[in-house]
């Protein structure tokens, strides 16, 4: 994403025709949203852990921050989508 937002103040790459910063808005917050795949997480906190307390802490910070993903990701969404009209 860097590289996009690199490659479009530099005006340069095959596509900076097309490419503007509210492509790279709405590229950055679906990113945030793909902050939703948690379920990966879940997997290697189910492999790393025995069931007990350390289970259940892990399992409540992925949810936490897979909420926190989806909130921010959405706001900046809409706030994107507000700017783009």
């Amino acid at each position: 994403m860097a590289l996009f937002f690199l490659l479009v103040g530099l005006e340069t790459g095959a596509s900076s025709s097309k490419a503007s910063w509210r492509t790279a808005g709405m590229l950055a917050s679906l990113s945030v949203l793909a902050g939703l795949g948690f379920t990966m997480s879940l997997f290697i906190a189910q492999l790393s852990f025995v069931p007990g307390p350390e289970l259940a802490q892990s399992k409540a910070a992925i949810l936490c921050a897979s909420t926190l993903a989806a909130m921010v990701g959405m706001a900046m969404t809409r706030l994107v989508a507000i700017r783009q009209r």
